[in-house]
């Protein structure tokens, strides 16, 4: 479980919202089976800057987000498990879903 804060996508404030996510690696995988409807995914779209409670501690990312109409891209010089995972949940978009990939600004998006 984390807590995202993202900027909202009309507002510009804040806004924290609970999510499951999936640790792979480096990396934190988050979902939604409401996709585009979300305002957490409508405000990485627009904002992909933002920070994630874990532990009680916060961490700084920048957000890949994959959804109906919006794959965020990355280089092809990108780590591999990075280029492997945006390559998979690309490809599960089921009606309706979205996820985000969280990358800690500590790692690179480029090898």
């Amino acid at each position: 479980m984390i807590v995202l804060e993202s900027t909202g996508f009309k507002s510009g404030s804040p806004r924290r919202t609970p999510l499951w996510s999936l640790g792979v690696g480096p990396y934190r995988i988050i979902s939604t089976a409401r996709g585009g409807r979300s305002c957490w995914v409508k405000n990485l779209q627009k904002t992909q800057q933002v920070r994630y409670f874990i532990g009680g501690r916060a961490k700084s990312a920048t957000a890949l987000v994959v959804a109906p109409g919006h794959s965020d891209q990355i280089s092809e010089t990108s780590p591999a498990l990075l280029r492997w995972l945006l390559g998979r949940l690309r490809e599960l978009p089921v009606r309706g879903w979205a996820f985000a990939i969280l990358v800690n600004r500590s790692v690179s998006l480029n090898a």
